[in-house]
């Protein structure tokens, strides 16, 4: 638009006052852009200079230019920055040319060489460019002059830039400021306002950023500001609204970009500083916030008379102090120009000082009161607290320092220990968390080979399911030499495969003759099944079944994981859980194993009330070498001979009537899904009848271990255990 008035600078002591009539003269005034330094040189008949202050662009005036009314001061060439100008004057100048008042509070020069698009009568558009959209002049603001329109076309966003860039060669230290006005027939979006200093090489060195929601009646662009960072730098001016649509265009008018007046004013004091929270290690304030001329850039912290830290937000906590404790607290706000308000200051005390002593965790496949003939023995700890430490005692000796998991090994028979305390940063200790049991190699006498008749059906059929194993990981492994002497001794399948994975669809299969298409580890609230399967079998048969399961917490339990010391328990290994025909009858036949010493599975064999069906769960294993994670081999193979020892020593077993199937629910991970021994697992039967070292090549998988138990209970076959092409297991091994 056209200027709104012809700038007054006023005259300094001293000065020429304006002559009364025009002066015709031929002339030079430049306004140098990296600076905005003026200079002028005008040529006079009667010898001297004037110094015209508050041009907008660079003017070339040729002789016989009507200048109006000038003022005139000796000399030959001035040069001074715009703000500084001391003479006084009115200049009536051509309508395209832009005054400023400068001098005492004035506005610097306009260093945009068109920013009201009025350089000529009818408009222009020159020194600007546009960015995928289309530039075209409009009525300016007010209804006169005139003003850019620029209507996005393509992309994702568009802009308007100067264009040269207004500031070439920058001074380092020069700070500038950025305004306009804006509209917008769209009104609603964000338009931003940009500054970029560009390297002489084309990189960006930085950039400032201000956005206005663009409304529909004229309105002030949100001004931005920037301090050049290196001297030789350009820097860019740029209108840019993102995200844009079609339909999408703004208009601009007395766009504008100044050096920045020097700010020597600093921010109001924050007002209402107050703490919100404390703790023993912290306090939360918050204020109102302070204002400034220009912006509040943001705020100082302080901790008596140290500033720690710095926020742009009207919150901060105050941490890493100590408890119990009184702080002097200070908070000042601060602007882009370094000017710092007087301080908010308050006394404010963290928490009392409160002990929480660490109470640490145990995890262990060992129970306090255990037997086993285990010779080694993994222990993993953990405590609530971060950063404590962790010191370990085996068998009663001095604590040192250790770190978990903690695994000992070489334990001799006899009665063993394991200990851990656990220190906190603030030094408080713990009480020891400890275990207890004994180790001792249980005699077992060869279960099979006797000279007996297999029995039509038996009193009992205890089943016993492992985790994740190939058959040449257990037969004839370093880590498992009882379980290869059962094998030995008694009957073993050496072609057995898994049916699925994981583990879950394994155990279902084994127990109701399909997967019922299950394909994950789920929990039973996932998979509840109607399906029929073996336990319902023997309880509709008058029979008596139980699920013991190793390290359960609580009977029938549907949890994965619980805590210590139950810790290596998962319900999706036992089966029983998720038939829904069960409900009532799960909370009393679905319990904790026990010990060898104490628990519901010794109980039953020392009482001589084994159930017809024992499902026996080992602790979550899996082939891990770790101890004191899930059950490796070696922890497998002495969980073995501990439960066979009790088995086949108790009078249900010495009556002739009782056998035993141990598998593994699936393969371990080191065979690719072609590779024939892919889920090849071991399938070991044991029973009195069945003869020393009897083994079968026979392809057969888990239904035929769920057609042996229900065969030998009298049952009849559940799914594809019932399929011709599932052998006859008793058959092949002589049980």
């Amino acid at each position: 638009m056209r200027p709104r008035g012809l700038g007054v600078a006023r005259a300094g002591p001293g000065r020429a006052k304006p002559p009364t009539t025009n002066d015709r003269v031929a002339n030079h005034v430049a306004v140098h852009r990296s600076t905005g330094v003026l200079h002028a040189r005008v040529s006079h008949p009667g010898g001297r200079c004037v110094i015209l202050c508050g041009l907008d662009r660079l003017w070339h005036l040729t002789p016989g230019t009507d200048l109006g009314r000038l003022v005139f001061v000796p000399s030959v060439t001035k040069s001074f920055r715009s703000g500084s100008c001391y003479v006084a004057g009115v200049l009536s100048v051509a309508a395209a040319l832009s005054m400023f008042v400068v001098g005492e509070g004035a506005a610097a020069v306009n260093l945009l060489p068109n920013g009201t698009f009025d350089t000529t009568a009818s408009g222009s558009l020159t020194g600007w460019k546009a960015t995928h959209a289309k530039a075209t002049l409009v009525a300016g603001e007010g209804g006169t002059g005139h003003a850019a329109q620029v209507a996005y076309t393509t992309g994702s966003s568009y802009q308007f830039a100067a264009s040269p860039r207004p500031v070439q060669n920058g001074v380092a230290g020069a700070a500038y400021i950025a305004t306009g006005d804006i509209r917008s027939d769209n009104p609603g979006k964000s338009v931003c306002l940009l500054l970029t200093e560009v390297t002489p090489g084309g990189a960006t060195a930085g950039s400032a950023t201000r956005c206005t929601i663009a409304g529909s009646s004229w309105g002030p662009l949100t001004s931005v500001s920037y301090t050049l960072r290196a001297s030789g730098d350009s820097l860019a001016y740029v209108i840019r609204q993102k995200a844009a649509s079609s339909g999408d265009a703004f208009q601009l008018d007395n766009l504008a970009l100044s050096v920045a007046a020097t700010d020597t004013a600093p921010p109001s004091q924050p007002a209402n500083f107050a703490t919100t929270a404390a703790t023993p290690t912290s306090i939360s304030t918050d204020w109102s916030a302070s204002s400034d001329n220009v912006a509040v850039a943001g705020y100082y912290l302080s901790v008596g008379a140290n500033r720690i830290a710095s926020t742009t937000g009207t919150t901060y906590t105050f941490s890493g102090l100590s408890c119990g404790t009184s702080y002097a607290l200070g908070v000042a706000a601060y602007d882009a120009a370094g000017n710092v308000s007087s301080p908010a200051q308050i006394t404010a005390s963290t928490a009392v000082c409160t002990t929480t002593v660490p109470a640490p965790s145990l995890r262990s496949q060992i129970l306090n009161g255990t037997v086993t003939s285990a010779t080694v023995a993994g222990f993993t700890f953990t405590d609530a607290q971060t950063g404590v430490t962790f010191a370990c005692s085996v068998d009663g000796s001095s604590l040192t320092p250790c770190t978990s998991p903690d695994n000992v090994s070489g334990l001799a028979d006899g009665p063993h220990s394991f200990a851990v305390q656990a220190t906190d940063t603030a030094g408080d200790v713990s009480t020891s968390t400890s275990v207890s049991w004994s180790v001792s190699q249980p005699i077992v006498a060869d279960p099979c080979g006797q000279p007996v008749s297999a029995p039509l059906t038996y009193q009992h059929v205890i089943v016993i399911v492992f985790e994740n194993e190939n058959l040449t990981d257990i037969i004839g492994g370093a880590q498992t030499p009882f379980t290869t002497q059962l094998a030995d001794e008694c009957g073993l399948a050496t072609q057995d495969f898994a049916v699925a994975r994981p583990s879950l669809p394994n155990y279902i299969a084994l127990t109701s003759g399909s997967t019922q298409g299950i394909t994950d580890d789920a929990p039973p609230k996932t998979h509840p099944l109607a399906a029929e399967n073996i336990f319902d079998q023997v309880a509709n048969a008058g029979s008596a079944w139980r699920e013991y399961s190793s390290m359960m917490p609580t009977n029938c339990d549907p949890t994965n994981d619980p805590a210590a010391p139950n810790s290596y328990y998962v319900v999706h290994h036992e089966p029983a859980q998720y038939y829904t025909d069960l409900a009532t009858s799960c909370p009393g036949s679905s319990v904790p194993l026990g010990t060898t010493t104490a628990g519901a599975l010794s109980a039953d064999l020392a009482n001589n009330t084994l159930p017809a069906l024992a499902w026996i769960g080992p602790s979550d294993d899996g082939g891990d070498t770790t101890l004191g994670g899930e059950v490796d081999p070696l922890l497998g193979d002495a969980f073995l001979r501990d439960w066979i020892a009790q088995i086949t020593s108790s009078t249900a077993y010495q009556s002739g009537t009782t056998a035993i199937l141990i598998t593994w629910d699936e393969g371990d991970f080191n065979h690719a899904s072609s590779d024939p021994a892919y889920q090849n697992v071991p399938l070991i039967a044991v029973a009195p009848s069945i003869p020393t070292g009897a083994t079968t090549s026979v392809t057969m998988n888990h239904y035929a271990v769920l057609r042996a138990a229900e065969s030998m209970l009298g049952l009849p076959y559940l799914g594809s255990a019932g399929d011709p092409p599932t052998p006859d297991l008793r058959t092949l091994l002589g049980f």
